[in-house]
């Protein structure tokens, strides 16, 4: 029950740091497209 939590946790710092860096990611392929365009 305890270690599941602590894996939970993690398991949610992991997904916002994957959002972050999907987020950062399409912002940069965004601003290529324009420059590109």
């Amino acid at each position: 029950r305890g270690p599941r939590k602590i894996s939970n946790a993690c398991f949610r710092d992991m997904i916002f740091k994957l959002r972050k860096g999907f987020l950062i990611l399409a912002l940069v392929l965004q601003r290529d497209d324009g420059d590109i365009v």
